[in-house]
């Protein structure tokens, strides 16, 4: 990742786990903080956070009452793989985060019965 910002060129060792996403989302991350382990564990901080919302506002949109909400994001954000996982630049957090986020929208898109924006609709 640190070639690709300062070079570039993104060259992939054949020992390492391809994840692109993840390495995309950690160079913007560093092209705007500057590269360091600790910013990109920071990022992955955050993306623990936006987990923990994730799963307040999923057990809110399917009729949960705020208290149950409170208890799924603490378990959630105390989970062992989660919490010890957090400040590290691991593809654990971030794979439930984006997970949690699309469920949370495929829900109150049912939910809602809103169509995509680039759907069309057919009337007769």
């Amino acid at each position: 990742m640190q070639q690709l910002i300062e070079s570039g060129r993104l060259r992939i060792p054949e020992y390492a786990n391809l994840s692109l996403i993840l390495m995309l989302y950690g160079a913007a991350w560093c092209l705007a903080f500057g590269f360091s382990f600790i910013a990109l564990g920071i990022s992955t901080w955050t993306l623990w956070i936006a987990l923990q919302l994730s799963v307040y506002f999923l057990v809110l949109e399917i009729g949960g009452a705020r208290r149950n909400a409170l208890i799924g994001a603490a378990v959630v954000g105390f989970f062992p793989t989660c919490f010890t996982l957090a400040p590290t630049f691991m593809s654990d957090v971030p794979f439930l985060a984006a997970q949690t986020a699309s469920m949370l929208f495929f829900v109150r898109g049912r939910a809602t019965r809103s169509l995509p924006i680039c759907a069309t609709r057919v009337t007769r």
